[in-house]
């Protein structure tokens, strides 16, 4: 069944992947599209938009265009949301799909995501599994955890087997990965947050949410598809403690820049009650690391590294209004 439902549109499908400096990831991400299982009555196109790479980025691009329908843009405003809004100014689908450049995508993954948008026209966004590839084997911290509190950090995302429509209130909302939106709802002005998103080795984050909250406070619906899978390649470096500390301190950052956070009552520039929940957390996560079990640490770590992260960025607001 064709998803076309006006007469500009010249294309079913826009698979948008954004790529920083993606030399290393983009081609196993590429190769995985060329295994793609499709419908023939199904048109689509793979929009590569190259953010400022140094590296070779365009030019693997060009050298899969010989066997995908792939379009090169380049998107000279460093930072994944401003990438992923150039790519929907020039997106010619009707379903318009995300994923990035660090993952391998199931042969039937956009035939799902095109089934089921045709199915149940009355959800405007959707999104599906993300199951993690790892390059070594985790650390026992990370694997118990990968799938809820540490979820974000590996890029994990797997509500079950059952396809369902999101509740209204719905906080766990799809993640950047493996996510699609119907054009409407971009052609209704929405875009994502260029405040929110990462910015070129910045770990902040957010942008989808902030988007998917919108649209379900709008009267948007969105639905779960189990059956359109990606898997994510975790490399060595993300398995880290180092690496769950920024990628919280970037998730105190998001809650400070998307308004979250009050900024009253401040000591040093942040708020003073997230000053003495920083404080406490770091007492206990010392207390805890060697002796206790992880269900422990891990929370007083993530909550110390996100505590991190909004006095920095309240530091920064409150320097910057009062130069």
């Amino acid at each position: 069944m064709s998803l076309i439902k006006t007469c500009h549109i010249t294309m079913d499908i826009s698979v948008i992947i954004c790529s920083f400096n993606g030399e290393q990831r983009l081609p196993r991400t590429l190769a995985s599209f060329q295994a793609i299982q499709l419908l023939p009555s199904l048109q689509w196109e793979l929009i590569l938009v190259d953010n400022n790479s140094t590296d070779g980025t365009r030019e693997i691009g060009a050298r899969f265009a010989q066997r995908l329908p792939i379009r090169c843009v380049t998107e000279r405003r460093q930072g994944l949301s401003a990438a992923r809004n150039r790519g929907i100014a020039v997106a010619r689908g009707e379903l318009i799909v995300f994923t990035d450049d660090d993952v391998e995508v199931d042969p039937h993954w956009l035939q799902q995501l095109a089934t089921t948008a045709a199915r149940h026209p009355s959800a405007s966004f959707f999104g599906g599994k993300i199951l993690p590839r790892w390059e070594v084997p985790p650390p026992p911290w990370l694997a118990k955890y990968s799938q809820t509190l540490l979820s974000g950090v590996v890029v994990h995302y797997d509500r079950g087997n059952k396809p369902q429509f999101l509740e209204a209130n719905d906080r766990w909302m799809f993640y950047g990965a493996n996510m699609a939106f119907r054009a409407a709802v971009f052609r209704a002005g929405h875009r994502f947050d260029e405040t929110l998103g990462r910015q070129e080795h910045a770990l902040i984050s957010g942008e989808e949410t902030a988007l998917m909250i919108q649209l379900t406070r709008q009267g948007g619906r969105g639905f779960y598809v189990p059956e359109a899978v990606v898997y994510h390649h975790v490399p060595a470096g993300r398995m880290t403690e180092a690496y769950m500390r920024r990628w919280f301190a970037g998730m105190g950052t998001t809650r400070v820049r998307s308004g979250e956070i009050m900024l009253n009552n401040l000591w040093f520039g942040a708020p003073r009650r997230v000053w003495c929940d920083m404080i406490r957390c770091a007492l206990k996560f010392a207390l805890s690391r060697w002796w206790l079990p992880a269900r422990i640490w891990v929370r007083a770590e993530i909550k110390m590294a996100t505590c991190y992260g909004i006095i920095r960025e309240s530091y920064h607001l409150h320097s910057v209004s009062h130069s």
